[in-house]
């Protein structure tokens, strides 16, 4: 009965946004709604790159204290610090991926995917059995340029979030999304709820608002990934995924 009510609360929200919406919840309880429908990435498809930088390091292939240039880095348009920084900065590769991450920084982004390489990340992708996600372009590079476009679903994103959890490598990729500065979706609702602890990682477009996260209470996890497309009003579906990360988090702790 508890479920019904928890998954019809949800359901009813989603109703309210204007778009196309898929949502997966797994862990404590288990609910996909559209959960297969493909969409263009955006920031999503940063956590597949971190988990290659991780699976690297740990075989001594990358090193995490390797340092790098400012100089060297693309400055592209989009979210992220990098490109203000002054040409002499010098950062090490661990800061970089943090920074990909915690602020979405495109330039990070950009040099992890020349650092690691494409077929290496895509083979990552394969391996964990994300059958719908791709990684196809750089960050804000033309996809037509790139013969095609960055894909995912709510599907793979939950299922990396769950792989991750039980992971060696657990603590290095859920420490920066738990310090992610953009909490305005599915945490949105949630910044002075201190019983839940939520590790988010954002993605957006013009017309493209996700989210994917890790709730977590006490020994009780839900992992959720919502993403929406064909948005008009992206004020309002912050908002809306708000309110959905509420209603998780109520779920956890009651």
């Amino acid at each position: 009965m508890r479920n019904m009510s928890f998954f019809l609360d949800i359901e009813q929200l989603l109703q309210k946004i204007e778009g196309t919406v898929s949502l997966a919840l797994e862990g404590e309880v288990t609910y996909h709604y559209q959960s297969d429908i493909i969409h263009r990435s955006a920031s999503l498809i940063k956590m597949p790159i971190l988990t290659t930088a991780l699976f690297q390091a740990e075989q001594d292939i990358l090193d995490l204290n390797e340092t790098v240039s400012c100089s060297v880095l693309s400055k592209v348009k989009g979210s992220g610090v990098i490109a203000s920084f002054r040409e002499e900065a010098v950062l090490i590769a661990h800061d970089l991926l943090t920074l990909m991450i915690t602020v979405s920084d495109n330039d990070a982004t950009n040099w992890a995917i020349k650092k690691i390489g494409m077929v290496p990340i895509q083979q990552t992708i394969k391996d964990l059995g994300l059958t719908n996600t791709a990684l196809n372009r750089y960050m804000l590079q033309d996809p037509e340029e790139a013969g095609g476009d960055n894909f995912t679903t709510a599907r793979d994103m939950v299922k990396l979030l769950h792989y991750m959890d039980t992971s060696p490598l657990q603590d290095l990729f859920y420490r920066p999304l738990l310090e992610q500065q953009f909490r305005e979706k599915l945490p949105g609702a949630l910044e002075y709820e201190t019983r839940v602890k939520v590790a988010n990682k954002t993605g957006g477009l013009q017309g493209v608002v996700h989210d994917t996260a890790r709730f977590q209470a006490g020994g009780r996890v839900i992992y959720a990934a919502l993403l929406c497309s064909n948005i008009q009003d992206e004020p309002y579906t912050n908002y809306i995924q708000s309110q959905i990360g509420k209603r998780i988090a109520q779920y956890l702790i009651s």
